[in-house]
């Protein structure tokens, strides 16, 4: 038995002391799961991501420059989280022009264009 004292000067006795060993453990318990310093995967998930995915509806000039992306309204310096299908990646939206939207991730940038629908007005011939 270990002999204690509290704050108060008055001395007891402690029936067990606890203790922590690492040794049966493939992490530290006290580290959160979603933490980087837990176990890391040796394998990098591989993903693929497709432009077409990122629709932009439509972009407004101003300070600052806002664009709709797949329906939600982002301005630069925002997050665009992109759901592949179990991994969700967060995306930058580093700069937004007149007419396209750039994203980074890490080290890696692309831009995505806005679509524009063209309407053509065809004449049609009058029929007899």
């Amino acid at each position: 038995m270990a002999l204690a004292t509290s704050t108060c000067g008055f001395a007891y006795d402690l029936e067990s002391k606890s203790h922590f060993s690492q040794k049966n453990f493939e992490r530290n318990p006290f580290i959160p799961l979603n933490h980087s310093a837990g176990v890391q995967d040796n394998k990098q998930k591989k993903f693929s991501i497709k432009k077409s995915d990122f629709k932009i509806s439509s972009i407004m000039g101003g300070n600052p420059p806002i664009a709709v992306i797949n329906g939600k309204i982002y301005s630069q310096g925002e997050v665009y989280r992109y759901d592949t299908g179990g991994i969700t990646i967060p995306f930058t939206v580093v700069k937004i022009t007149s007419t396209s939207v750039t994203f980074a991730f890490k080290e890696k940038r692309f831009t995505v264009k806005i679509k524009r629908q063209v309407s053509v007005n065809k004449k049609i011939a009058p029929t007899e």
